[in-house]
């Protein structure tokens, strides 16, 4: 355990909290990124080079911040925080994807709010139109069972423009499904049961109209993530459904459909979070996946046919409570260049490191 971030180190406390770790302004510390859905405000940790964090810096917003995402984008490519929410009564009331710079003092200082839906639950980020530009694409809530999509693409001067895509999704995810080289969106509807369908991207930041109807019958899933799990060049699916069900694989076949892979028994729908990484250095793609009810984190070693060990569990005991996982993420925490995880709980708010000890 490096640190966990809580109450005594943040200035307030609440049920659902949402993360951006990694490396913020560049100086090769990890930072952490955290909000409250509901408050106006964007709370900055910046890291040292002692494994610890400066006090925190809170930057006032007028976006509803529920998704946090840093990667590199703009022209010149840098790094930047791309802040999804809600901006309903805001001044800029039609922007619902907010991307700045964080400086070293840990002041947000924005550099583009694109005009889109209002009420942005996420975002993705992309080169969709392959001109070597960053791009974005946003996940907005309109109802209960309806989300719409709106796509920013990356321009020369810096900013980015709104783009041109009308979906309905519940959830979107990106690769190149058709193994053309061009990313395309993988579209999940909320249908009884949830359809899959992956829309081919064009190369211009546009998509087909006409979806790749995968077949997936997902009864009612969780979470998917993406990866290349039998390692033929082709992106598969780790998905996880509800109703105690176990987790399964499907294999891509490059057209943008999929085929039935191997079930994990032992992975079910309390495992609300999982993400993908070669975890111990071998070349397979491992998971890590927290567990909402029990307190622990799951890892399994990838055999790079899509199969995985047996998991080991660790505990994150240090979080107050007995704990909650709501979410597990990846980023080397300590600079030893093997990464790590950190996890969340819904009932503090505390974000927890757990350091890799695979050599």
């Amino acid at each position: 355990m490096l640190a966990v971030l809580g109450p005594g180190s943040q200035p307030y406390l609440g049920t659902f909290f949402y993360y951006a770790v990694g490396d913020l302004n560049g100086d090769g510390f990890v930072d952490v990124a955290m909000s409250i859905w509901g408050m106006d405000q964007l709370s900055i940790f910046m890291g040292n080079d002692a494994g610890s964090f400066q006090p925190v810096v809170n930057n006032e917003t007028w976006i509803s911040p529920a998704q946090l995402l840093i990667t590199r984008a703009g022209s010149p490519a840098r790094q930047v925080l791309a802040v999804a929410g809600d901006s309903n009564g805001a001044s800029n009331e039609d922007a619902g994807l907010v991307i700045g710079e964080v400086d070293d003092n840990g002041i947000l200082n924005i550099i583009d709010a694109p005009p889109g839906n209002s009420y942005s639950q996420g975002a993705i980020a992309a080169d969709l139109n392959c001109d070597g530009l960053t791009d974005f694409v946003a996940l907005n809530w309109v109802s209960e069972s309806i989300d719409s999509t709106d796509v920013y693409l990356g321009s020369g001067d810096g900013g980015w423009s709104p783009g041109s895509l009308a979906t309905e999704a519940y959830d979107i995810g990106v690769g190149d499904f058709t193994d053309d080289g061009i990313p395309d969106l993988l579209v999940t509807f909320w249908t009884d049961p949830p359809e899959f369908d992956v829309l081919p991207g064009k190369g211009d930041g546009t998509f087909s109209t006409v979806p790749i109807v995968t077949g997936i019958d997902a009864g009612q899933f969780v979470t998917c993530t993406i990866g290349d799990l039998n390692e033929d060049g082709m992106l598969d699916l780790l998905l996880f459904v509800s109703g105690g069900q176990p987790a399964f694989v499907l294999f891509g076949r490059g057209d943008g459909t999929f085929s039935a892979g191997p079930m994990l028994s032992s992975l079910t729908s309390s495992l609300y979070s999982v993400a993908l990484q070669d975890l111990n250095g071998d070349g397979h793609l491992d998971y890590v996946a927290a567990d909402i009810f029990g307190g622990h984190v799951y890892v399994a070693l990838g055999n790079g046919d899509g199969t995985f060990q047996a998991e080991s569990v660790v505990s994150y005991t240090a979080i107050p409570d007995g704990g909650q996982g709501v979410w597990v993420g990846i980023a080397d925490v300590n600079n030893d260049g093997r990464p790590d995880l950190y996890v969340t709980d819904q009932n503090t708010g505390n974000l927890s490191f757990l350091i890799n000890q695979c050599r």
